[in-house]
């Protein structure tokens, strides 16, 4: 049977494909940027962030199946800086909401802004898709492990320095921090407290450094990564968006493989 065509006798299939490059990649996942009062100050950059925002979110979703979300532009002071993440940060609420942080303030934000919405952007997404399935969990080595495949995602989108994500934090440092790290895994006390010690503020008294949790979150996927790297399909931060914690806790003092191990 002929396949179904339309008026101008051109196969339906196609006409569909058409409609849909006729639509915004906005309209087409239902993912729009909302500015109100908090993004005021943002005001004069707000045709760039559009433009950013578009443009990552192209990128992002020829990797990762999101739709349907809210994401409120959000003006916020996040450091003195020239770095990425103190242009544009962001928190996930939900699987429908998500706040992206601009800094209006930020010396480069005309040259690094694509750049960086790109990267944040993706991070939060990925949150956000990763809520309809596990989430962020009820456990330590949940948290870390949300947080490091999502910095493994924004990798897949923006080359970065791998160095960035130990957040100035020695690789021996790190080695004996996973392992302290590892007495609170799915212990029942860890508490909020605990996840701003090791997330954010660190403690001097317990030596425990800034960011610490994420350094460990991306560490744990990176060695993960490294013994799947040649599995069939590829094994990537945006495949692994729905996987539960405890696929990658099981493989956890798994060494990782070498070339020179085969």
């Amino acid at each position: 049977m002929d396949e179904a065509r339309g008026n101008l006798g051109v196969p339906q299939s196609d006409l569909t494909k058409l409609s849909e490059l006729k639509q915004t990649i906005r309209e087409r996942t239902n993912i729009h940027p909302k500015f109100g009062e908090e993004s005021e100050p943002l005001v004069s950059h707000k045709e760039a962030i559009e433009k950013a925002f578009d443009s990552a979110l192209i990128a992002i979703t020829e990797k990762l199946d999101v739709h349907n979300i809210t994401v409120n532009i959000v003006s916020k002071d996040l450091g003195p800086g020239h770095t990425l993440r103190e242009l544009v940060n962001g928190f996930a609420w939900s699987r429908d909401t998500v706040d992206i942080f601009v800094n209006p303030s930020h010396p480069d934000i005309d040259t690094l802004l694509e750049k960086a919405m790109k990267r944040y952007l993706g991070h939060e997404l990925h949150h956000a898709k990763r809520y309809e399935g596990p989430g962020f969990g009820t456990t330590f080595f949940d948290s870390l492990i949300f947080e490091g495949i999502a910095q493994h995602f924004e990798r897949e989108l923006v080359e970065t320095d791998p160095e960035e994500y130990r957040y100035g934090i020695s690789p021996e440092k790190l080695q004996g921090l996973m392992l302290k790290a590892e007495e609170l895994y799915d212990s029942p006390s860890y508490s909020l407290d605990d996840h701003e010690k090791w997330f954010r503020s660190g403690s001097e008294e317990e030596d425990i450094p800034v960011a610490a949790g994420y350094a460990i979150g991306y560490q744990i996927v990176a060695n993960y990564l490294e013994r799947h790297k040649h599995d069939q399909p590829p094994v990537t931060a945006s495949s692994l968006v729905l996987a539960p914690a405890k696929q990658l806790r099981e493989e956890v003092h798994k060494s990782v493989e070498t070339e020179t191990d085969k």
